[in-house]
């Protein structure tokens, strides 16, 4: 029969603290409406009222979920806009990742993403020096800021962009927010949409 698994003082300090998971409640509901509010003002923005989305995106609701588990850790994130089917994919998704930093992302796949490759490839320049990240990863599904995920798009060049493209059949495009640095997170999430909206165009 195997030995009960022993706690340390650590652990048993949080097991018995109660006002922990109560505080990390008000806190998630915190960031909930925050990003309730960044949809809605997002939606404001004449570059989102202006532009061509693809057939059948959302640009009027979005969607705030949340989990426990990216990497052990809870995380909530806000699709807005968004269009997600089983071929492609279209979304700016601004995300909260406990421990970690807030993000800002442009992902686009798929079919989606014909459209626009020529106007990203065209519009590089935009990007550069604007602590933007490019994702290198052969998956769309990290959001960790990682060598083998992202690189700063400064230290990219348009083959290896163009290349990257066609290889995986996606693009993102991020930027990150300190935890700490939360109260721009309307300003700097309505900026970053804006950065990326333009260089699609």
């Amino acid at each position: 029969m195997s030995k009960s698994p022993a706690f340390t003082d650590k652990e048993m300090t949080i097991l018995l603290d109660k006002n922990f998971l109560l505080t990390k409640r008000v806190a998630l509901e915190k960031i909930m409406s925050l990003f309730g509010r960044l949809a809605h003002q997002l939606q404001q923005l004449p570059i989102h009222q202006g532009f061509r989305f693809p057939e059948g995106t959302d640009v009027t609701v979005g969607k705030i979920s949340k989990g426990e588990n990216y990497k052990g850790l809870p995380y909530m994130v806000l699709d807005f806009p968004k269009c997600f089917n089983k071929t492609a994919i279209f979304t700016y998704r601004s995300m909260f990742w406990w421990g970690n930093e807030f993000s800002f992302t442009l992902h686009i796949a798929g079919s989606y993403l014909l459209p626009y490759q020529d106007a990203i490839l065209k519009n590089l320049e935009q990007l550069k020096e604007k602590e933007v990240y490019f994702c290198i990863n052969n998956t769309p599904w990290e959001y960790d800021f990682c060598e083998d995920n992202y690189l700063s798009m400064d230290e990219l060049d348009k083959k290896t962009i163009e290349e990257r493209m066609a290889e995986t059949g996606f693009v993102k495009l991020s930027r990150k927010l300190s935890l700490r640095d939360w109260e721009q997170t309307l300003k700097y999430g309505k900026a970053t949409y804006q950065l990326f909206l333009n260089c699609l165009k």
